[in-house]
C-alpha cells in the first residue's frame, strides 16, 4: 500500500476526536485522492474516519450503520497499521 500521509493524518485526527463534521467530509474528498485506485475501501484509517463521522451526525445516520464509531477490529486494524508505518523508513 503506497504512503497515504493525508488520509493517516485524517484518522489520526479523528482517533483524536476532531469534530467539525463538514471539515472531516472535506479533508477526506481530498485525502482520498492520494489512496491508490480501488484501494480506498479497505484502507485502515476509513473506518476510523466513518465511525467518527457516524458518531457525530447520530441520530438515524448512526442507527443506519448500525454502530457509532469504529468498531473493535476496526481499532485494532488502525493501530496495527500505525505500528507498522512507524517502524517504516521516512520518504
Amino acid at each position: 500500500m503506497k504512503p497515504t500521509p493525508q488520509l493517516d493524518q485524517l484518522a489520526e485526527a479523528c482517533w483524536n476526536g476532531a469534530c467539525n463534521t463538514s471539515g472531516i467530509l472535506i479533508s477526506l474528498g481530498k485525502a482520498a485522492a492520494e489512496a491508490e485506485p480501488f484501494t480506498l475501501k479497505t484502507h485502515p484509517a476509513l473506518p476510523i474516519i466513518l465511525g467518527q463521522v457516524a458518531s457525530l451526525v447520530g441520530g438515524n445516520a448512526a442507527m443506519r450503520f448500525d454502530f457509532c464509531g469504529p468498531d473493535t477490529a476496526a481499532v485494532r486494524e488502525w493501530e496495527a497499521y500505525k505500528a507498522q508505518r512507524a517502524l517504516e523508513p521516512a520518504a
